[in-house]
């Protein structure tokens, strides 16, 4: 049992040493990581009590409040991951935490109403007519994450909302298990690395995504352009916003980001799932498809036309279709890149002509 206190107590430090030590997150998912560390800590005396209360032939209040406090406080924990992927704060955050405040009452309730529980004069747990409600209260924090997740990453990075979902998953599932089989310090042991772990994550997706559009970045561009090598086939797609310069010069550079991110937006719902984008820098967006056709290419690059002009801004697109050929005398994809982006400034000229 010692053993497992001080080691979710060192979890917890090395979240609080990745918070601190983290500059680039911004200051509300820091602040909510230091929440979850709380609730964690504060599971640990909680659970120790309760073991030790469970122990009597006899029922103590402390053994009532320590179990509604455990009830209470491990359903908040896939709460605050719910709005952390959100980016949930003020009224926002409290009206997604009402299920948690409906919980929170019946567990206090349950005390002395036999609700989610209750105990015989001799200390024996009787699970309420309303046991299940704290797994279902995580089991509607998962749903939601899951929504958000596609929502959010949309139909572009399919893996991102895996791992949001699994780990989401993980935490419900820990907590189904030590309410079904009344298993001590299996939740407060094994979620503090969950939360290490989607906190690394949340970590590396500010180096991965492109900060102002939300597409990937040009480092990893970079990347999978040595992977796009190799592949029988790839088809390539450069795509320039046109005008930014003059928005830019009129109306400021902060006009110049809303455009930005209003087409990313327009192009990223509208590439297909096998297609991914990248910012290239400035007003200039790459796309990477593997093994797709000329035929599939015309018909994508006609729908983001379609998309873009409603946001009432316009942009040029060039494209070619990369096929890798084992010889010495290869086209290359960093050909196939140029005659892209030579098309698409063909393409910018007529349009100014």
């Amino acid at each position: 049992m010692s053993v497992m206190i001080i080691y979710t107590l060192l979890v917890c430090c090395t979240l609080g040493v990745l918070v601190l030590a983290n500059t680039y997150m911004d200051k509300n998912t820091n602040i909510i990581f230091f929440s979850i560390m709380f609730v964690i800590v504060a599971l640990l005396p909680i659970t120790y009590y309760e073991i030790k209360y469970s122990k009597l032939n006899y029922l103590e209040t402390g053994r009532q409040v320590c179990t509604a406090l455990g009830y209470m406080l491990k359903s908040v924990i896939p709460y605050l991951t719910f709005i952390s992927l959100i980016r949930g704060k003020g009224l926002k955050g409290v009206l997604w935490g009402i299920p948690i405040y409906i919980n929170a009452i019946l567990c206090i309730l349950s005390i002395h109403i036999p609700v989610i529980f209750y105990f015989t004069e001799a200390n024996q747990f009787i699970r309420g007519s309303l046991n299940f409600l704290p797994f279902a209260i995580g089991m509607l924090y998962v749903v939601l994450i899951f929504i958000y997740s596609i929502k959010i990453f949309s139909n572009q990075r399919v893996g991102e909302i895996f791992i949001c979902m699994w780990l989401a998953f993980q935490t419900v599932f820990t907590l189904f298990v030590e309410i079904k089989y009344r298993e001590p310090y299996l939740f407060v042991s094994v979620v503090p690395i969950i939360v290490v772990f989607y906190y690394i994550y949340l970590y590396t997706l500010n180096f991965k995504l492109d900060a102002l559009t939300g597409v990937y970045s040009r480092a990893c561009y970079e990347i999978e352009l040595k992977k796009m090598k190799k592949c029988n086939s790839c088809g390539v797609l450069v795509i320039d916003i046109n005008g930014l310069k003059t928005i830019n010069d009129k109306e400021g550079h902060q006009k110049g980001d809303e455009v930005i991110k209003k087409v990313a937006i327009a192009l990223q719902e509208n590439t297909p799932i096998t297609m991914k984008l990248y910012r290239a820098g400035g007003d200039e967006f790459i796309g990477l498809w593997k093994n797709a056709s000329k035929k599939k290419m015309d018909h994508i690059i006609e729908q983001l036309r379609i998309a873009v002009d409603k946001t009432g801004y316009s942009v040029s697109m060039g494209s070619d279709i990369y096929i890798f050929c084992n010889n010495d005398n290869e086209d290359t994809i960093e050909d196939s890149i140029r005659r892209a982006d030579r098309r698409m400034y063909d393409e910018k000229r007529l349009q100014h002509s």
